[in-house]
């Protein structure tokens, strides 16, 4: 049995800030993991090299912003480095060009797959675009083996299940593979597009205006290839914080097979419990239906419909899985689910 994760147990509020905290709790802990923080971001400038120890801030409000974490140099507080930092989302419009007007330092944190949408790659005070897996091997060189329930330790093993930790070696069967896999990917993320575009305004009509995903983007999970996801303002407030979503995978098992999937879930975890506890049957009735409930570490909880993706023209099969994701949604509002997920709220 797996040791118990503090981290899997208080993510439920909100991932990306939960995993912002933590790494700013380390930061400021152990002074060895921020020199090498500090060195990680300074690799391409000269600038920093006399920051100096620092304090750590999360979620100052600015005029232009509120960057994720903040440090604050002890000696020259105005040599601030914002740092944003993301899990799923991708950046909002245009973050990182809004934190370089105010005049500060700034970093790009994300799992591998996010691309900037500002075009700051060549702007003054721009450090870089930096991963996960990085920070985790800064935190790993700098902690003892012998002290595996640390905080530390359980933030790496956090880090790990949401396929943020170290990237793992290319096997000979992945080598065999690759050349068909760059052009199936283009065409996964077309697909995913296509449906996209034939569903979202029936989706907006039906449930209200979207404020989550605003294109498909690449999904981080160990499985998954493309996503696009659905929230209504509405929900976005909602203690559920529900969200529909679209996209692409492959088997879990042995991934050789592709899906396209429909689901819908929560990231919010003391809600998922209680409406386990008060929805039992009527979630039951989903797996009766072929829904598949996913509530694994490194996943949001929801439940996902999966449909194998079969050879042909992307455009006949983004209308079939349009219909797919049609019919699912339709059968989820049948038997009452999203009008409970709303009402436990």
């Amino acid at each position: 049995m797996n040791a118990p994760n503090l981290f899997d147990r208080l993510e439920g509020y909100a991932r990306e800030n939960f995993t912002t905290e933590t790494l700013a709790y380390i930061l400021q802990t152990n002074p060895e993991i921020r020199r090498r923080f500090v060195r990680l971001i300074d690799r391409q400038n000269e600038e920093l090299k006399a920051f100096g120890d620092f304090s750590v801030e999360t979620q100052d409000a600015y005029d232009l912003g509120r960057p994720d974490l903040i440090l604050v140099p002890k000696k020259k507080k105005t040599q601030k480095i914002f740092i944003e930092v993301k899990t799923q989302a991708q950046e909002g419009k245009a973050q990182l060009s809004r934190y370089l007007k105010i005049g500060a330092y700034v970093a790009y944190l994300t799992p591998p797959g996010f691309t900037p949408h500002s075009d700051v790659g060549k702007r003054t005070g721009f450090l870089g675009h930096f991963f996960w897996h990085d920070v985790y091997r800064i935190i790993d060189s700098a902690t003892p083996k012998d002290t595996s329930s640390s905080v530390s330790k359980q933030f790496l093993a956090y880090l790990e299940a949401r396929n943020m930790g170290p990237i793992k070696p290319m096997t000979e069967e992945e080598l065999r593979s690759a050349e068909n896999a760059v052009g199936f990917f283009k065409k996964s993320h077309a697909l995913v597009d296509k449906v996209r575009g034939e569903i979202e305004l029936e989706w907006k009509k039906r449930f209200g205006r979207n404020v989550g995903a605003k294109e498909t983007c690449m999904d981080t999970g160990d499985v998954g290839l493309h996503l696009w996801w659905f929230r209504t303002k509405k929900w976005e407030k909602s203690p559920s914080k529900l969200y529909l979503c679209i996209g692409t995978c492959l088997d879990g098992k042995r991934r050789q097979k592709a899906y396209f999937f429909v689901g819908f879930g929560s990231s919010r975890k003391l809600f998922v419990r209680r409406l386990q506890h008060s929805s039992k049957k009527k979630l039951s009735k989903l797996s009766d239906h072929g829904w598949r409930e996913v509530d694994e570490p490194g996943y949001e909880w929801g439940y996902y419909k999966y449909f194998p993706l079969t050879a042909g023209k992307i455009e006949r099969a983004a209308s079939r899985h349009a219909d797919q994701a049609r019919t699912t949604i339709n059968e989820c509002m049948r038997l009452g689910i999203l009008d409970r997920i709303e009402k436990s709220a």
